[in-house]
């Protein structure tokens, strides 16, 4: 069974999953309407800066990530290593994405975060299959609760309503 910070976790990806779900249903939609298809690409921009980016990814490098180190299991630090190395090139990536659609190059835009989505859940996949489980193995129940408290105040320090209502909006949302 998951720890409670492996359930938190899988819980912000199966948001960050339909929020990808979204963007599958973009591609080629500006033709039809540039202007909804611009809003909705601000939107997921905004939610994966903000959601996946400041929520989810910086809980993990702050508070998940820096307890598997410690523990100086060498496949841990590795991992750990490799999915740190993936949120910076999911920031850099969508800078990128940002500036294509401030230039109105929505082909471009399009192409990167169709890059974007795919790395993404790829990264997913793996931290769901290999990197919780691991972290449930090597962490005792204690230090596990411990790092869940802090996933908790995070949300709060950050903001849990403004958390609730990217996950709301990401449930609700209907392509217009």
């Amino acid at each position: 069974m998951p720890s409670k910070i492996s359930g938190l976790m899988y819980g912000e990806h199966a948001i960050i999953l339909e929020a990808a779900d979204i963007s599958s249903t973009l591609d080629r939609t500006w033709e039809v309407d540039p202007i909804a298809y611009e809003k909705t690409m601000v939107m997921l921009l905004n939610f994966f800066s903000e959601y996946a980016d400041r929520f989810h990814h910086y809980k993990e490098e702050d508070i998940l990530f820096p307890a598997m180190q410690r523990t100086d299991e060498l496949s841990a630090i590795s991992m750990v290593c490799e999915f740190t190395e993936h949120h910076e090139e999911f920031r850099e990536l969508a800078l990128l994405i940002r500036a294509d659609m401030m230039d109105k190059n929505y082909a471009a835009a399009q192409a990167k975060l169709n890059v974007y989505m795919n790395s993404l859940q790829d990264h997913i996949a793996a931290e769901n299959e290999e990197l919780f489980p691991m972290a449930d193995t090597l962490l005792s129940e204690e230090v596990l609760e411990r790092l869940y408290f802090q996933c908790l105040d995070k949300d709060a320090e950050l903001g849990q309503t403004r958390k609730e209502e990217m996950e709301n909006e990401i449930k609700n949302f209907k392509l217009k």
